[in-house]
């Protein structure tokens, strides 16, 4: 059977700068035969904020209602709730009141999002953090209490930072979801498109078949992708995976991707990847066509990439989204570029809050546009420190490149100088964005060979003029820092 995630109500609470509870959804069959009766259910859901709930708590204890111990302040108005000034060990709790007007058996959790394009570091406790059934028409038996906690072991990036956080309220058919503790049970559910939530670690010896559009909750877990077997994830499908660790065995190909995008939709967020010390790694991220989200990542390759492209199909098209991560590449060779674009095919890169470093490139839009706000781009210049690697480069500056990542050192490469290939004009726009180049590295590099455009548009925080260095026809280069 065929199945479909359907959007069936919203929540009575509305959105707020704050607190906000969200929409509900219901995995139904869509298979219906002649000459029988179909009345599909309802999945219905209500939920409601009390204020006067609102307990405060500072390292496990409780503290006066609105107040923490170093000097924060919590306050629930309506559905919003406002956090000032808190710090690591800090949370504040309170109660929703649910309704369950569901025609048949369902599952309901609560979530925590950002709302303002930053990293959320809060986490959400109690029961309802993961999935709990409810009978049709049944409301639980009492308020449910729900924590929003700064967990104490976050680190110094989150100081100063102001938050407007998003409370949902999520729900779906009961059977849709699935509790999982075996590999085989996840191949299962993923088969079936199912809510996934992991019990523990589990390491998959198998591909991954992906059908429908199934959601993987690692939910503090680890899940170990298997050797040489990449999950893949084509035309009218989708996966997402959120909230733990993606574990990467030792690889045999340096051309091994671990998440290839082949025209279908990958969302990986609230995710770390772990790799074994000393271990070859597949290529994190392979985007060949379709759409590739990454939010709340923490990554670091020891390949040539972390997001790599290299589409051949020019009718393909691909976008790249990345938010509120850090993506690393570091490798013996010292080259390589952490995310590159490099196709024949439309693509589009969107970064935003988010630091990316590179031994020879941070960010190389070879083709395409890109959109890369809020961020820090980084080379560290550290293909520069072998004596060959600086006449190469100097051979890039002056002359045409090569393939993949063989171009000049920078955090920031637009364009291209190759006559053969990579034939799609190239733009990047910078907003608010820090380059930084070390060990001889330049900030930023922009090139054409004469035939496709490179455009480059940034404010005056991210660049200045004397940072960029042009090559090739700068008849077909356009520059702006406004």
């Amino acid at each position: 059977m065929n199945k479909k995630l359907l959007a069936t109500s919203l929540l009575s609470a509305a959105a707020f700068a704050g607190l906000a509870v969200g929409g509900t959804y219901a995995l139904f069959t869509s298979n219906a035969e002649a000459n029988i009766a179909i009345q599909t259910a309802t999945v219905k859901y209500e939920a409601i904020v009390r204020a006067e709930s609102l307990k405060t708590y500072s390292l496990g204890v409780e503290q006066a209602a609105g107040v923490f111990e170093n000097g924060g302040t919590a306050a629930l108005s309506g559905n919003s709730l406002t956090l000032n000034n808190v710090t690591p060990g800090d949370k504040a709790e309170f109660e929703l009141e649910i309704k369950n007007a569901s025609t048949i058996k369902t599952a309901y959790r609560v979530r925590i999002t950002a709302d303002n394009g930053e990293a959320a570091p809060f986490k959400v406790t109690g029961e309802a953090a993961s999935w709990v059934a409810l009978a049709p028409n049944t409301n639980p038996a009492e308020n449910v209490k729900v924590g929003v906690e700064l967990p104490v072991s976050v680190g110094d990036d989150y100081q100063g930072k102001n938050y407007a956080l998003k409370i949902s309220v999520e729900a779906v058919q009961a059977n849709g979801v699935a509790s999982v503790a075996a590999a085989a049970d996840l191949n299962q559910a993923i088969a079936e498109g199912k809510i996934i939530e992991l019990q523990n670690d589990i390491a998959l010896t198998d591909a991954i078949d992906i059908q429908g559009s199934p959601k993987v909750d690692l939910a503090g877990h680890t899940l170990t992708l298997p050797k040489d077997k990449p999950l893949m994830c084509g035309v009218g499908e989708s996966i997402e995976i959120s909230n733990g660790t993606l574990s990467s065995v030792d690889s045999t190909d340096a051309t091994d991707q671990l998440l290839t995008v082949t025209g279908g939709t990958v969302s990986v967020d609230n995710v770390d990847f772990e790799i074994a010390s000393g271990h070859k790694q597949a290529v994190p991220f392979k985007c060949l066509s379709g759409v590739l989200n990454i939010k709340n990542v923490n990554v670091e390759s020891n390949r040539y990439y972390v997001v790599a492209t290299n589409a051949i199909d020019k009718n393909a098209e691909l976008t790249i989204n990345v938010e509120d991560s850090s993506i690393k590449v570091a490798n013996d060779e010292l080259d390589n570029a952490a995310i590159l674009t490099n196709t024949s095919a439309p693509t589009h890169l969107n970064i935003k809050h988010s630091t990316i470093s590179g031994q020879r490139q941070a960010v190389f839009v070879r083709t395409g546009n890109a959109v890369i706000e809020n961020s820090t781009l980084i080379s560290t210049g550290d293909f520069l420190s072998k004596e060959a690697n600086v006449a190469i480069d100097n051979n890039r500056l002056s002359g045409n490149w090569a393939s993949g990542d063989e171009a000049p050192t920078a955090a920031l490469v637009v364009g291209d100088r190759n006559d053969t290939s990579y034939n799609l004009p190239a733009s990047v726009k910078l907003v608010n964005t820090t380059l930084t180049a070390l060990n001889g590295a330049k900030k930023a590099v922009i090139a054409s060979d004469g035939i496709y455009t490179a455009t480059l548009t940034s404010d005056t925080a991210s660049l200045a003029a004397d940072d960029i260095v042009k090559i090739g026809d700068t008849s077909k280069i356009t520059v702006t820092i406004a």
